[in-house]
């Protein structure tokens, strides 16, 4: 049986209780003919709990990177959107949307990465570099994926160049 929202909660509570910022639960209702009631869960934390939160909930319930990695300037920060799965392929509707979003200082854009814990995370990881320029430390793969290599060092089409106020890169 596939545990509840509220067990998943009381998980990362007692394990990230200080390093989890914000936590809020989305009830979701879904279909025509019979109804099925859900609920999204939605995890705001601080830069340093991400890789451990990470491998934790993994190692209990293993995730599923469920979308490419969301991202937008808010309160002169960047904020990252990580879009997970809980419990994928456990039947109709067992699945939990777990959305977490980690906020980074525009002067640091670093982060761990987190290809050791899930594999599959890599291409979403040199996206999120080559376009808003995050670097994932660990990340062994950094070669870009959409843009020139010519393309000048540190501008990435979706925030420019750091530190020069200008516009994200048209590329030819």
């Amino acid at each position: 049986m596939t545990p509840s929202v509220e067990k998943v909660l009381s998980v990362m509570k007692d394990a990230f209780g200080d390093g989890i910022l914000n936590i809020a639960v989305r009830p979701v209702e879904g279909g025509v003919v019979k109804k099925v009631s859900s609920s999204i869960v939605f995890l705001e934390i601080k830069r340093e709990t991400l890789y451990p939160l990470v491998s934790h909930l993994n190692e209990l319930y293993p995730l599923h990177v469920s979308c490419p990695m969301a991202n937008r300037d808010r309160d002169g920060q960047l904020e990252l959107v990580y879009a997970f799965t809980l419990f994928g392929g456990r039947g109709n509707y067992a699945e939990i949307p777990l959305i977490i979003k980690v906020m980074l200082p525009l002067d640091d854009l670093s982060l761990p990465s987190l290809t050791p814990i899930i594999p599959g995370i890599t291409m979403m990881e040199r996206e999120t570099l080559e376009m808003v320029g995050v670097d994932f430390v660990g990340l062994r793969d950094k070669r870009r994926l959409f843009t020139p290599d010519a393309l000048e060092e540190n501008m990435n089409p979706l925030r420019g160049k750091p530190g020069d106020g200008q516009p994200p890169a048209i590329i030819d």
